[in-house]
């Protein structure tokens, strides 16, 4: 987290769900332009931490202090949640993957099954048939292994 007094004042507005304009106000500013000078500073006046804490309802420690900021955590504990919602993502999106090819499996499987019953209605002798129904097998094997490989391959 940066060290940056600014950054983490705007962070505690954030928090508090303030608008800047009505943080400046409640600071005693008539417009957002006083705010965001200090916004915008690396270290700020002490009177005006101290009236940004008694605004926030915190104190100055709380609120400027990187290693026991409550916004430090509150950041960090998003971050995570952030990074959680991520994974679940992700492991949905393979999920729908999985459940395409098999979608598409099932309907070349049906599709070689479809033909190779047509192909077989003119076999001359049961080693043909026998002949045919290896090759729909190996041509679903195959199928099997493109499909896959084309759309979970991008894993």
């Amino acid at each position: 987290m940066s060290k940056n007094e600014g950054e983490l004042l705007k962070l505690a507005i954030r928090k508090a769900k303030y608008t800047v304009e009505a943080f400046a106000k409640e600071m005693g500013y008539t417009s957002r332009t006083s705010l965001n000078y200090w916004l915008a500073k690396e270290r700020i006046d002490y009177d005006v931490k101290e009236n940004a804490a008694n605004v926030l309802g915190v104190t100055v420690n709380e609120l400027f202090d990187e290693k026991n900021s409550s916004i430090e955590r509150s950041v960090d504990t998003e971050k995570e949640a952030l990074r959680d919602l991520v994974d679940a993502q992700k492991q949905l999106i393979n999920h729908w993957r999985e459940t395409v090819v098999g979608q598409l499996l099932r309907n070349e499987a049906l599709l070689l099954e479809i033909l190779y019953r047509d192909a077989s209605r003119g076999a001359k002798s049961e080693s043909e048939k026998l002949r045919l129904q290896t090759e729909a097998k190996a041509a679903v094997e195959a199928r099997f292994q493109e499909l896959r490989d084309q759309v979970l391959g991008t894993r």
